[in-house]
């Protein structure tokens, strides 16, 4: 009988050890496969770290393009104003001595008879293309009207084209065209501005694209 308990009592106890070592066996394979679980935390079988560095270099680059779209659009804005037509306009009311100074001076413009000094004309670039302006002067040897010739003929000018020029003009002057389209007796189509005691502008007849800057005369002011 002692035998037989002895020998059970070793079949018990080896018994335990294979079930201990099964256990701790089955715990090592559980963190194993845990420890490649891809998690919100680490990423597809990555650390904490790698994806905290994945997310600056995100937030980093985003705003970089924001300011890109941003500064797009303030330019895209600004193709409405053009400072060339505030210059034009100051040329008003200035005498030829002033007048010299400014567009890189111009050329003087006679009668065919060199007898009447009629004004002096430019070259000035609007909007990113060069058109002939050509100013008059009045009794007092001032500035009392400056065109712009945009199209005298030589192609063709289009409703867009002429639309286009109705937009600028209108955010120069910062009020709507006066009485809005009209069309004269000639059968050309006006657009008029007026800003204080002076006027602006734009006609247009057949392939023929005018601006015109006047001061205010009488009744008219």
């Amino acid at each position: 009988m002692k035998k037989k308990t002895a020998k059970r009592g070793q079949g018990f106890l080896l018994g335990m050890l294979v079930i201990m070592l099964c256990a701790c066996g089955s715990v090592e394979k559980d963190e194993t496969m845990a420890s490649a679980v891809p998690t919100e935390e680490t990423g597809a079988y990555g650390t904490g770290e790698e994806k905290g560095e994945s997310a600056t270099d995100a937030q980093g680059t985003a705003p970089v393009q924001e300011a890109e779209r941003t500064e797009e659009g303030t330019e895209t804005s600004a193709d409405s104003r053009d400072d060339s037509l505030e210059a034009l306009e100051g040329l008003l009311g200035m005498d030829d001595a002033q007048a010299a100074e400014q567009l890189g001076g111009g050329q003087e413009n006679w009668t065919e008879d060199q007898q009447t000094f009629i004004g002096r004309i430019y070259q000035a670039e609007l909007f990113g293309e060069t058109y002939p302006v050509y100013t008059s002067y009045d009794t007092q040897n001032l500035v009392n009207s400056v065109s712009v010739w945009i199209s005298s003929g030589e192609r063709e000018v289009t409703e867009e084209e002429v639309q286009g020029w109705v937009e600028r003009l209108t955010a120069f002057a910062g009020v709507d065209p006066s009485g809005g389209e009209v069309s004269s007796e000639s059968g050309s189509i006006n657009w008029r501005w007026f800003l204080g005691d002076k006027d602006i502008s734009l006609n247009w007849l057949e392939n023929n694209l005018t601006i015109s800057m006047n001061v205010v005369m009488g009744e008219l002011k």
